[in-house]
Formats: C-alpha cells, sequence, structure tokens
C-alpha cells in the first residue's frame, strides 16, 4: 500500500483530493472500478466521489481537530486475472 499526504484541512473546510494510479498500470492495461474502501478513524465525511480516468476524485468535510484521518482507494484494473492497487491519502484536521 502506498501513502501519500495532504496538506492540513480545516474542520470547517470542503475540499476535493485526487489519488491516482496511471504510473503502476502495465500498456494497454485501465482501471475497472474505484472505490473508497476505508476512512480510519470515523469522523471525517467522504462523499461526492468519481472515477476519473485513472483517478478517483472526492470530497472531504469535517473531522476533529488535531486528527489525521487515512482514507484509502482501491483501483481494480480490468486485466485478467485483474490487479488490486489501495493508495492511502492521510488528511490531517487543523483548525486555521
Amino acid at each position: 500500500m502506498t501513502t501519500y499526504r495532504a496538506e492540513p484541512q480545516d474542520p470547517n473546510e470542503d475540499l476535493d483530493y485526487f489519488i491516482g494510479i496511471t504510473e503502476e498500470l502495465v500498456d494497454g492495461e485501465s482501471v475497472a472500478d474505484v472505490e473508497i474502501v476505508s476512512t480510519v478513524p470515523d469522523g471525517l465525511t467522504i462523499h461526492t466521489e468519481e472515477q476519473v480516468n485513472d483517478t478517483i476524485q472526492f470530497w472531504a468535510r469535517g473531522g476533529t481537530h488535531r486528527v489525521d484521518y487515512e482514507v484509502t482507494a482501491r483501483f481494480t484494473t480490468d486485466s485478467t486475472p485483474p490487479r488490486k492497487y489501495d493508495r492511502t491519502l492521510v488528511i490531517p484536521i487543523r483548525e486555521k
């Protein structure tokens, strides 16, 4: 699993994020499915998620000041058998 870290988000903000796997795909392979599979700990609201080519875009709001949230996206490729990749984005919540 690969982990990335976002810039801090204020608990009152509602911001969009992108996670992609283009660099891992083999020639001719593409993403068949992508989903948010977990958010740890509870408290951060993920909404309006959508797949844009080999990237997932989602919006996050809420959270608790001084808590870092891990949002994990799972990508499934169209290869046979399909490959599965997990990518985690850490979103730190800090009052600004």
